[in-house]
């Protein structure tokens, strides 16, 4: 039986990112408000949009990441049990995502495509150990799974694989162009706000 555990290392990065593009402005904000003679009404109510929208993301973040269970006959999703008997199809590598945000991870199909559930890789800590579990019991059908072990790879092995190399930019992915433009908005709109209160 494995229990894939929260990556708590990625979870306090996603936090630290989430408090800083959204609760740093709200602060911002919400400083401009108390300390302007006339406070605008407006100052308050983007804080209040940005507090709101942070705590959905933390709780997405927090506690939307389901616990996964995976035994022998099953894998139990929070209080939900699909039985491998009903899985119909299974990809261990696939890139999971929309609008071009998209993250490793494991796709499972169940009853044929009426269930599909999705594991992102940076969620759980111990995913090379659920792949590695599957891998053995599901796609290789094997009745005795052997523990998974990382190995140090020879380098004579793998020197005629053949690897594309990456020619992006790691600071702009659509993600993160995602994250800058929400705080160029909230800082132009509080900067407008600011001046307007200085004239």
């Amino acid at each position: 039986m494995i229990k894939l555990k929260k990556n708590k290392k990625n979870l306090v990065i996603a936090v630290f990112v989430i408090i800083l593009v959204f609760w740093g402005p709200m602060l911002y904000l919400l400083w401009n408000y108390f300390s302007s003679t006339n406070g605008n009404k407006m100052l308050l109510l983007f804080s209040f949009a940005l507090l709101l929208i942070g705590i959905y993301f933390i709780y997405n973040e927090t506690i939307k990441t389901p616990k996964v269970v995976l035994d022998d006959e099953k894998i139990i999703i929070n209080k939900h049990i699909y039985y491998w008997k009903d899985l119909t199809d299974i990809d261990l590598w696939d890139t999971i995502g929309a609008l071009g945000v998209r993250m490793d991870g494991i796709m499972l199909t169940f009853y044929l495509e009426k269930e599909i559930i999705d594991f992102f890789d940076s969620e759980y800590s111990n995913m090379p150990e659920a792949k590695a579990f599957l891998n053995q019991k599901i796609i290789d059908k094997k009745e005795q799974v052997e523990p998974y072990v990382f190995e140090s790879y020879n380098v004579k092995e793998v020197e005629n694989e053949v690897y594309e190399t990456f020619k992006g930019n790691s600071l702009i992915p659509v993600s993160g162009i995602l994250y800058w433009l929400l705080i160029i908005v909230f800082s132009c709109t509080a900067l407008i706000f600011w001046h307007k209160e200085l004239l």
